[in-house]
């Protein structure tokens, strides 16, 4: 767990997980968010520096969203307000935009992070 209280996976520490509880499609969709994000971002050290806008958990929030199917999470979080918030507009790029905006919404936001965020390896 980082400073700011976020989990994050270990890339190569452990297996990627793919979790169903209960037949779960938000768990399902976050495991594959995850893998997908991880790998995206795979060059960005997103603590340093600080992303205000939490690019990354935007477009992690808003795969979850499309994977799940849309509609309401079956789960509750305490985290962080600010990262609550960075997810509340990954899920409204979904509910809210058509899909060729949702694609360049996308993309704005993976060019942007990267571009600002991340650094060649």
């Amino acid at each position: 767990m980082g400073a700011d209280g976020i989990e994050r996976e270990l890339v190569g520490t452990f297996d990627p997980e793919f979790d169903i509880s209960e037949g779960s499609r938000w768990a399902l969709a976050r495991g594959v968010a995850s893998a997908i994000t991880t790998s995206v971002f795979a060059a960005c050290d997103i603590d340093d520096p600080a992303d205000p806008e939490m690019g990354q958990q935007q477009v992690y929030a808003w795969l979850e969203y499309r994977l799940a199917g849309g509609g309401d999470q079956d789960y509750t979080t305490d985290a962080p307000a600010e990262l609550q918030e960075a997810w509340d507009k990954g899920y409204d790029a979904g509910r809210e935009l058509d899909d060729v905006q949702q694609g360049a919404w996308a993309s704005e936001v993976i060019g942007s992070t990267i571009a600002t965020y991340c650094s060649a390896s």
